[in-house]
């Protein structure tokens, strides 16, 4: 009987999975926008498209996006995923420079503070996605935001400075600061909208000015239109000049600040990156997975990788977070929505 059982149980999860097949075919520019219209039509015929996680506002939301582009014929095929970053340096090295003084000034109308709204939590006043405070001076503070992009403190937050206004895009998902310069600074650039990443900028300067890196849209398989995610930056906290990226399509790995970079572990999606305190040969990463939460182990400063263990008790939540602790150097500890 409880083998029977068992096997109903998977059949379900399974037939679960691959029956919103249309949400990987969304992401592939091989298939006809039609297809996935076919697919994800049959599809919610049989599902309740109102209940909350059902896929119904993404799809709509992703076809509301692309229809317009590929019609009538529905093929994405020819389409250049860069074609948003070059047109833009193509406007940026031929437009003429303007004076942008004006006394039609704007006036910001808020809303500011969440506790004054009511409804949706998350009622138009954006997402910080990430933060880093210097260890040294609380006034020095960065955030960034998925749509908004990065800002800056120097004052413990009473007045924020936008320092990624006049990049290709805005949004930044994650980002890390030099252990030794707070000045130095990598952000994950990406399009708000699908996630998909638009490369790595490098600021030296504290985010007055950025230059690209050799994780560049343009010089590897990035840019609008790719199912190409960048999921975490991170220095090595006690040699900055080797840097990590964790992506949808596995872990990278660079010995000269992102200036290089080689593939150290493919066909992983790497969505959480941590260090031992003490030990800097010791590195952590952990794989989002449908099924499975694994974390996988370095003893030799990332150059090789091994599957340490998988968290039991989890129900598979794929969203995780990776953290270590000088007061407990040998534990890692691991948390979701389930818990700790």
């Amino acid at each position: 009987m409880k083998k029977v059982l068992l096997i109903i149980i998977s059949f379900l999860f399974y037939s679960n999975m691959y029956s919103q097949k249309f949400r990987a075919m969304m992401k592939d520019q091989n298939v006809n926008v039609y297809d996935v219209v076919n697919e994800a039509e049959n599809y919610f015929k049989t599902h309740d498209k109102n209940k909350k996680g059902s896929g119904w506002k993404p799809y709509q939301r992703w076809l509301y996006e692309n229809e317009s582009k590929y019609y009538p014929s529905g093929n994405r095929k020819n389409t250049d995923p860069n074609v948003g970053i070059k047109s833009f340096l193509n406007f940026k090295n031929n437009v003429v420079s303007r004076n942008t003084t004006t006394t039609n000034t704007w006036q910001e109308l808020g809303p500011f503070r969440i506790d004054t709204l009511s409804g949706k939590p998350t009622a138009g006043i954006g997402r910080v996605i990430d933060f880093y405070v210097d260890p040294n001076d609380n006034n020095y503070i960065y955030i960034s935001s998925r749509s908004g992009g990065l800002f800056k403190t120097t004052d413990e937050g009473v007045n924020w400075l936008p320092k990624t206004d006049y990049l290709f895009s805005c949004g930044v998902n994650n980002f890390d600061v030099s252990p030794t310069n707070r000045e130095e600074i990598l952000i994950s650039v990406n399009n708000s909208g699908n996630e998909y990443s638009n490369g790595i900028y490098k600021s030296t300067d504290g985010g007055d000015t950025w230059s690209t890196t050799a994780f560049d849209p343009l010089n590897v398989a990035l840019g609008l239109g790719n199912d190409f995610s960048v999921r975490k930056v991170k220095y090595h906290p006690q040699n900055d000049n080797i840097v990590f990226v964790g992506t949808n399509h596995g872990l990278y790995r660079s010995t000269d600040k992102l200036a290089s970079f080689t593939n150290i572990v493919d066909n992983v999606d790497v969505t959480a990156i941590a260090f031992h305190p003490t030990d800097p040969n010791v590195i952590y990463f952990y794989e989002k997975t449908i099924a499975k939460n694994k974390i996988y182990i370095s003893n030799n400063q990332g150059l090789t990788f091994t599957l340490s263990n998988e968290i039991p008790g989890n129900n598979n939540e794929i969203k995780g977070i990776l953290s270590v602790s000088p007061s407990c150097p040998d534990c890692v500890y691991y948390s979701s929505k389930n818990g700790v």
